[in-house]
């Protein structure tokens, strides 16, 4: 053979060598990654199944726990309307106790006004009459035998009252104030120079007051066919002083239900005295009479709940004629009107007469700015609440929602105020019951406390 060819063959078993020991690798390489595939496959399924056993030892510790929150839950809602349920059935029962005292209470009342209709003062009382001194009040001449309906006085502190229904009756008293006004003042004046205690009674009124320190007269305007000349005159005089609380507000009501009539001559005492430096705020008549006066607004027997108010003129004059409480409520108003001018008179005159200094003090159609009502505290505008309907889609689901939370801070709200109103009432009542603005009219008068005129 020759030694070509011997190289040859050699060369041919060496690459077979090395095919077979490529494929030995290659088989080996294979048999490594089969193993290490396994092996991958086994660690990646056990974590896999870690895993989800830590979720679900996760999940049910969280399931746990919110099984024990539902369970609070549910505690404090069935602890909730237990509660609720005990108010309600307490609740229930006040309300059963306080309807039985209340129907006893009324009918206790029912009881004692029949008996007060019966007692209260009768018109041209005669045994009132005997007690009057006539010789030291002349002027009350005037009125004996005058008048249908007057209801005296026994009492020199309470004025007598004249009742009008009649536009007769009513021009007879304006034309007889003058003189009753100058004889009470013990000097001669004229027919415009007069200080009139001045009140109304309702929103659309139906009566109006005007009272000398003595007399009163409550005049029933509702079923007059007109105010009369006279009378609108008297009104619109700017001369004759009408003293009282709220003068401008009456004005305003009369306006309304009587055009033509333009009332002036406002001399509002709540007003006078806040000017003048006595009080910072504008307070009631009430509160005023009981610090100035010691004395109380007449408080008037209400029963017209027991009786049904007629229709008709003749039947509802009738009617009136035996309300002697609200004759005598509507009187004392006006007439502590008059009382309170004349006694800021009295304590901050500067040596001038009652009428020029009531008339220098008029407050014409001013309005003392309070916050909220008559001297309350201030009252933030409420929106009324609005009925909804049902919910027809989550946008009106929605609006129902806020307008529901609305009402409830609505109502919450108006119960919030009307505690603060409360709370100042009960304060200006207890300051009142202290005379605090009496001492200082006192200090004023003696020259110790200057007032702001």
């Amino acid at each position: 053979m020759s030694k070509r060819k011997k190289d040859q063959v050699d060369k041919e078993e060496e690459e077979d060598q090395v095919k077979e020991n490529n494929v030995a690798l290659e088989k080996k390489d294979k048999k490594r990654n089969i193993k290490l595939k396994i092996k991958k496959e086994k660690k990646e399924k056990k974590e896999k199944k870690d895993k989800k056993e830590n979720k679900d030892k996760k999940d049910q510790k969280e399931d746990k726990i919110k099984d024990k929150k539902q369970d609070k839950k549910q505690d404090k809602k069935d602890k909730v309307k237990d509660e609720k349920q005990d108010i309600q059935v307490e609740k229930k029962t006040l309300e059963i106790d306080s309807q039985q005292e209340s129907e006893e209470k009324q009918e206790s009342e029912k009881k004692e006004i029949e008996e007060k209709i019966e007692e209260i003062l009768n018109f041209n009382d005669q045994e009132h009459l005997d007690n009057i001194d006539f010789q030291e009040r002349p002027w009350l001449k005037l009125i004996k035998g005058q008048f249908q309906n007057i209801l005296w006085s026994s009492d020199k502190e309470i004025p007598h009252i004249i009742v009008i229904f009649t536009v007769e009756e009513c021009n007879k008293f304006i034309g007889l104030l003058p003189d009753i006004f100058s004889q009470e003042l013990g000097a001669k004046v004229s027919k415009k120079r007069m200080v009139l205690g001045f009140d109304t009674e309702g929103k659309n009124p139906f009566s109006l007051q005007l009272s000398t320190k003595t007399v009163t007269a409550v005049i029933y305007i509702k079923f007059f066919e007109s105010l009369g000349g006279p009378l609108t005159d008297l009104l619109q005089d700017k001369a004759i002083v009408k003293a009282g609380v709220a003068v401008t507000d009456d004005f305003e009501k009369l306006t309304l239900a009587h055009p033509k009539c333009k009332p002036r001559g406002a001399l509002d005492v709540a007003c006078v005295a806040n000017f003048n430096g006595l009080t910072q705020n504008y307070l009631s008549l009430d509160v005023l009479a009981i610090d100035l006066l010691n004395t109380q607004k007449y408080k008037r027997v209400h029963y017209e709940e027991f009786l049904q108010i007629p229709k008709q003129k003749e039947e509802w004059v009738q009617f009136q004629i035996k309300r002697m409480t609200s004759h005598k409520y509507a009187a004392i108003d006006a007439w502590l009107g008059y009382k309170l001018a004349e006694v800021l008179y009295q304590h901050l005159k500067n040596d001038i007469s009652f009428y020029d200094w009531s008339f220098g003090q008029q407050t014409g159609n001013f309005r003392f700015k309070v916050k909220g009502g008559r001297g309350d505290q201030e009252t933030k505008d409420i929106p009324k609440n609005t009925a909804t309907t049902t919910p027809r889609n989550n946008d009106e689901f929605k609006k129902k929602q806020d307008s529901n939370h609305h009402k409830n801070n609505s109502n919450n709200t108006d119960d919030a105020i009307v505690q603060k109103k409360k709370e100042i009432s009960e304060q200006r009542y207890k300051v009142a019951e202290d005379h605090t603005y009496l001492n200082k009219l006192q200090q004023i008068k003696q020259g110790q406390r200057r007032p702001f005129i």
